[in-house]
């Protein structure tokens, strides 16, 4: 199985919602509980086959993604965090613990980081030009360079990891008068860790919306609504597969503009408290009769 998976599974929340997101409503019924863990794990063992990771691999991420879910669970708690209460918390053997917790923390990419600059430089007015496209960038200097540009974001990142991500990434590219973003940071089509990393925080968080919804009860609900059609004129896929494709774009494109107005690190405003977070993903896919599949 190709490495960048198996660390997408290990070091994401792929498999600690299935296990741990939906077991922590103590509401639920053992059998309910049961009922949902199969079929919400149907999908992952179904990549695992796909991708040859067998059983005892899958154990082994799963007993590492406990361990690091109970670790987050008791830190937003602010309970004390030792091998003995994750060992009790999880069923996990204390030495299962101790291994998992000595390989250290889950190491933590700067994708959000990378968002919020992207987002800045195709929304804030001083990074953009006169037609309202993102500026070519000096790299570092002025008050008009890329590391200008991520110093106004964020301080949680240095500028020069966030500049080698999106070059990693493909988003920017070297000009002889700066730096040119070339692509937006959703493009994850040539990387393989970040597109299952990707997936396995909107496991996570539509796991969490639709628990919201459910037992919260909030006045205004999270968004989820499905739309499925199984019938579909097979000649008619490539108009409808593009139609998605832009309608999601400028979907998000719109939702960027707007969130932008209201983050405090894009638009601070004093005497305003922040630190909230909106979360809007979405995906279509499509699929053919399997005699005609290629």
């Amino acid at each position: 199985m190709d490495l960048q998976i198996v660390r997408a599974l290990e070091q994401t929340s792929l498999i600690k919602v299935s296990f741990y997101g939906i077991i922590a409503h103590m509401r639920l019924e053992p059998t309910t509980v049961h009922s949902l863990l199969l079929v919400m794990l149907r999908p992952v063992a179904r990549l695992c086959l796909r991708a040859g990771f067998g059983i005892q691999d899958f154990m082994e991420a799963a007993k590492t993604a406990f361990v690091y879910a109970a670790q987050e669970q008791f830190a937003r708690e602010g309970s004390k965090v030792n091998i003995s209460r994750i060992s009790v918390a999880t069923g996990l053997h204390r030495r299962d613990v101790d291994r998992v917790m000595s390989q250290g923390a889950t190491p933590i990419e700067p994708d959000n980081a990378v968002s919020k600059v992207l987002t800045a430089w195709e929304n804030q007015r001083a990074w953009l030009t006169s037609s309202g496209s993102p500026r070519v960038l000096e790299i570092d200097g002025s008050s008009q360079s890329f590391y200008s540009l991520v110093r106004g974001v964020t301080s949680d990142v240095h500028p020069s990891s966030i500049l080698a991500q999106v070059e990693r990434m493909g988003l920017v590219r070297r000009t002889p008068h700066g730096l040119k973003l070339i692509a937006p940071a959703h493009e994850v089509t040539q990387d393989t860790g970040r597109g299952y990393g990707i997936l396995a925080r909107d496991v996570d968080d539509l796991t969490l919306a639709v628990e919201q919804n459910l037992f919260e009860r909030p006045t205004i609900p999270n968004l989820h609504a499905r739309t499925e059609f199984d019938n579909i004129f097979e000649e008619s896929l490539p108009s409808l597969q593009e139609w998605l494709l832009n309608e999601g774009a400028s979907f998000h494109q719109r939702a960027r503009v707007t969130l932008s107005e209201h983050d405090g690190d894009i638009r601070p405003q004093q005497g305003k408290e922040a630190g909230c977070k909106v979360i809007v993903s979405c995906f279509a896919r499509v699929e053919r009769p399997r005699h005609t599949r290629k």
